[in-house]
């Protein structure tokens, strides 16, 4: 199994003999497919068939067509200054019935992925993705480079392989399987039964209401115990300074001590409960901790009652 790295050496190679022809000296279009698009397919790693026939009437006859992906993917090659004309080309095989609607358009050089996306009477044609080896050709005829990695146009390279590789290209597919036509979510949601919709929303509400009614509960529950605390230091308060009073100062400073560090404990428990009840507790509401913190709150609303 070929890495990205082999496949970018193997480009880097093709392009290297391609340089060595003589552009000008009268390349036709099948040169070019022969010298270039061929040899970089195969790089690849496509299996691929040129000109093959798709219709009887032979009205759809790309210039290749690749044979191991999961669609039926069409390729059109054009030499450089008929490339503009090539996107009419590549458009009215895409929106053909018996080809699916990705088709690649190059010259070699330029790579260009196009789409044709489905409306309810027509089609969106539009470019999805592209990658550009001219900066690496020219670069090889200019500096005689040897060593890809010494190539200033190097991440070329690599866009171009990212992008279509035979491993690279089947990902592309899959997420425009998913995520890339209108229709599908469209068609997607049409299918979704309403009654079960209906059920996903009561089940919702249901939840909400849970979560409501917890939070509510854990409220008042802190409400209550930070409610009682400030009672019981009050009438600590009240003891003390009746002990003051009567001279017992040295044991209610260690009291005092005590009991105001009880206070800011339950102080602080009440705020627990109130904030991080819910989490601790999650969905259910009769749980082991939720059954404590409900015997504790009945038994501080029975010594503090609440007035209608």
């Amino acid at each position: 199994m070929k890495n990205s790295q082999d496949r970018v050496r193997e480009v880097f190679g093709v392009l290297q003999n391609f340089s060595e022809i003589n552009e000008n000296s009268g390349l036709t279009e099948q040169d070019r497919v022969r010298e270039l698009v061929h040899p970089i397919l195969e790089a690849l790693g496509f299996d691929f068939s040129s000109q093959k026939q798709l219709l009887e009437d032979s009205s759809v006859r790309p210039d290749f067509t690749i044979d191991n992906l999961p669609a039926n993917i069409i390729g059109e090659v054009k030499a450089p200054r008929g490339y503009e004309s090539g996107k009419e080309h590549i458009k009215d095989y895409i929106t053909h019935e018996v080809v699916e609607n990705i088709g690649i358009l190059t010259d070699g050089l330029q790579w260009e992925i196009y789409v044709a996306e489905p409306t309810e009477d027509s089609f969106i044609f539009r470019s999805y993705s592209k990658a550009d080896l001219t900066p690496v050709l020219e670069e090889i005829k200019e500096s005689k480079i040897i060593d890809v990695k010494d190539m200033y146009s190097y991440h070329h390279l690599e866009q171009f392989i990212s992008i279509f590789s035979q491993s690279q290209f089947q990902r592309q597919l899959e997420e425009m399987d998913l995520f890339g036509s209108e229709t599908n979510v469209q068609a997607l949601a049409e299918t979704i039964d309403v009654d079960a919709l209906e059920l996903l929303k009561q089940e919702a509400n249901k939840k909400i209401s849970n979560l409501m009614e917890q939070h509510r509960f854990y409220q008042s529950t802190g409400f209550r115990i930070g409610r009682t605390t400030v009672i019981s230091i009050s009438i600590l308060v009240s003891i003390a300074a009746l002990l003051v009073e009567r001279g017992g100062i040295g044991s209610v400073s260690a009291l005092l001590n005590l009991y105001t560090g009880l206070g800011i404990v339950f102080l602080l428990g009440s705020a627990v409960i109130g904030i991080i009840g819910p989490v601790m507790i999650g969905d259910s509401q009769k749980g082991p901790l939720s059954e404590f913190i409900e015997s504790i709150s009945s038994s501080l609303y029975q010594m503090n009652p609440q007035k209608d």
